[in-house]
């Protein structure tokens, strides 16, 4: 039996056109998402809302994506949205929520966000959501997955 052996050139050049096959379309991007995200976002973030809101929105947020397809939205420890998402390509939907966050508008129990995941960090952009204050929260910069 006669083995051929690849010359070290042609070897590296394999290598690198196996990984490069293997790279996702939008390389460096990640498609999964964490099951914890936190941001800590101050009032004067909340520059499209009424002072007083974004006082009361002010602190340390954390998104859970917890098994069953369940999420919670809490501040400062505090729950106050909690739902169910899905993921599909870049957006994300939420639905059935109830919560303090949950605006008393029609529609406001369902919300579809662009999202845009790179290394440990998650942006939302809004896509349909009529709860402001929920779109501020979720779209005010990004949040940064927690250490597992």
């Amino acid at each position: 039996m006669k083995i051929k052996v690849l010359s070290h050139r042609m070897s590296r050049s394999f290598c690198l056109l196996f990984a490069l096959m293997h790279l996702p379309l939008t390389a460096g991007a990640r498609t999964e998402i964490s099951p914890t995200y936190t941001a800590t976002l101050v009032a004067r973030e909340f520059k499209s809302l009424d002072p007083d809101v974004g006082e009361r929105l002010a602190g340390i947020w954390m998104v859970q994506f917890l098994p069953g397809d369940a999420f919670q939205m809490m501040l400062n420890g505090e729950i106050m949205v909690d739902g169910y998402w899905s993921l599909k390509d870049d957006r994300i939907s939420l639905s059935q929520m109830s919560g303090p966050l949950v605006c008393d508008e029609n529609g406001a129990a369902e919300a579809v966000y662009r999202v845009s995941i790179r290394g440990f960090s998650i942006r939302m952009e809004q896509a349909v959501d009529s709860c402001p204050e929920r779109t501020a929260v979720l779209t005010l910069g990004g949040f940064r997955a927690v250490a597992r």
